[in-house]
């Protein structure tokens, strides 16, 4: 996630890694901090709190205010294995591939806690939320689409099958934007989700090398609008 000069990472292996980006040609590490729980698997950032996701840890959170001294205010042990994270306040939307999606209430940072649950026939890697539209890629499943009712609850409006690998997501309507982890990049026209009716077309990409490669083109043309919507960028073979 980039953040004024600074990139935050979740390494799988060091845990969260900040580097200063202020000078492109010569990106310097600016500190790193271990994790509550091994193996981060992503991040995203609200203000001046990061929140990061493990799995069997659970949901950290943590006040970067000080960057030279990031102090973690909350903890929410989950003993499922966490992927990707978006943040839409006033909730915290979280992809766990033990098959749901959780959402949690982000109001009161230093007691955030898991409000509600939806669960999914497919591991799901990534979620990312536009309006009151909430989109979950999902592995041999292709895409599904949700919303948060005034009750709180989850209600799905559609699912839309493709026997794939979907990873990680980024939309900018009219468009979703799934990175495949074997096929390639997929572009979905979500325009008709009230008809339950999508399109679809592939980018094929020679593997992994090919795939990062047409993902950094489309996450620079695409920057202004993921730093809009606080769009944590993903892993290696995802947006």
């Amino acid at each position: 996630v980039l953040k004024d000069d600074l990139v935050y990472v979740a390494d799988l292996f060091i845990g969260i890694q900040i580097i200063n980006v202020s000078d492109p040609n010569n990106p310097t590490e600016f500190l790193r901090f271990g994790t509550t729980g091994a193996n981060p698997r992503d991040l995203c950032i609200y203000e001046s709190l990061l929140y990061y996701s493990t799995w069997y840890g659970g949901i950290s959170v943590v006040n970067i205010s000080n960057t030279l001294n990031p102090v973690e205010i909350c903890h929410i042990w989950l003993s499922d294995r966490i992927e990707g994270l978006f943040v839409s306040y006033p909730y915290l939307y979280a992809a766990n591939l033990e098959y749901s999606v959780s959402v949690f209430n982000i109001t009161n940072p230093s007691s955030t806690y898991k409000m509600t649950e939806f669960h999914e026939s497919v591991l799901v890697f990534d979620v990312f939320v536009v309006s009151n539209n909430i989109y979950l890629a999902g592995y041999a499943h292709g895409l599904s689409i949700m919303t948060l009712d005034k009750g709180g609850d989850l209600q799905e409006i559609s699912q839309h099958f493709f026997p794939n690998h979907h990873h990680s997501l980024v939309i900018d309507e009219p468009y979703a934007y799934v990175g495949d982890k074997y096929s390639g990049l997929h572009v979905y026209n979500i325009n008709c989700v009230a008809n339950q009716r999508i399109s679809v077309s592939l980018l094929k990409a020679g593997g992994f090398l090919a795939l990062a490669i047409v993902l950094i083109k489309l996450s620079l043309k695409l920057l202004p609008k993921i730093l809009e919507k606080l769009s944590p960028y993903k892993r290696g073979y995802g947006l």
